[in-house]
């Protein structure tokens, strides 16, 4: 199966963050699905929902879609990195939030992840767990940072990601921004 991604040139920057406004579809079976759920993604772009958030933030209208096809995984742990703390700006502190099973539920909104806050050498300083036991462990959460860190270096500013982790303990960045 694959995960069919929308990625617009619009998502994401300084005033604006289109989580959810976007189409993407995940468990497509085969290429004529494939096809399909990239128009699905494409025409997501000129959505109502998508225009009146454009709208809201003053867009000047020039955005794009591009669409990514990746092999799907069924992942134990997903979730979202932020290098730079999304809230107050910090880049001496990593934001991991993590779910159980596909990112999706935490994207949607549907389910309530745990928040970790983590030091730039990867060891937790705030831990807001949601269940009885972390859903990350010590080792995947330094795994995430120094990982994330290494794209910071690379590309020289704050970057958030999207990430799974397999069955088998695969960590799997899924897109970066």
């Amino acid at each position: 199966p694959y995960a069919v991604r929308s990625s617009a040139s619009d998502e994401d920057g300084d005033a604006a963050s289109f989580a959810g406004q976007y189409v993407s579809i995940l468990n497509v079976e085969d290429l004529a699905g494939v096809a399909k759920a990239i128009e699905d993604c494409e025409a997501s772009l000129e959505s109502v929902r998508a225009q009146a958030y454009r709208d809201a933030k003053g867009s000047d209208g020039t955005q794009s879609m591009g669409v990514v096809v990746q092999a799907m995984i069924a992942p134990r742990a997903a979730g979202v990195l932020f290098t730079a703390d999304p809230v107050t700006g910090r880049r001496d502190r990593v934001v991991v939030d993590a779910v159980a099973g596909l990112g999706e539920a935490l994207v949607s909104g549907h389910s309530t992840p745990d928040h970790l806050l983590a030091d730039l050498n990867g060891r937790i300083v705030v831990s807001e767990l949601t269940g009885d036991a972390p859903i990350l462990s010590d080792g995947e959460v330094s795994q995430l940072v120094t990982e994330a860190l290494k794209g910071v270096a690379k590309w020289g500013h704050p970057l958030d990601f999207e990430w799974a982790i397999d069955q088998d303990g695969t960590l799997w960045w899924l897109q970066a921004r």
